[in-house]
């Protein structure tokens, strides 16, 4: 996880978002966990560290499970791999 590269470079993320018609709320949502890791980055190593912490205090039957493992999903693979979101492609953060 490269906080710095993210921060730097999410505006691009963003920009495409919104040219690829992705709902304001999802990028207000995705913003939202970028602020998160911001303020938290010295807590956690990974993307995948990031989510389970996320989720930690949910409960178990939470919709939002799914929700905060695509918004880490986008942000690992923009960061790390310089892959933008797609409908048609998916670039788990998990492995099945």
């Amino acid at each position: 996880m490269n906080i710095a590269n993210l921060l730097n470079n999410f505006d691009d993320l963003t920009d495409y978002m919104k040219a690829n018609n992705y709902s304001n709320a999802y990028i207000r949502k995705l913003k939202t966990e970028v602020n998160w890791l911001r303020k938290n980055h010295d807590l956690v190593d990974s993307y995948e560290e990031a989510y389970y912490l996320r989720v930690s205090k949910l409960p178990e039957c939470s919709s939002m499970f799914r929700h905060y493992r695509l918004f880490y999903s986008v942000l690992r693979n923009f960061d790390l791999y310089d892959i933008y979101p797609s409908r048609g492609k998916d670039h788990p953060l998990f492995e099945n």
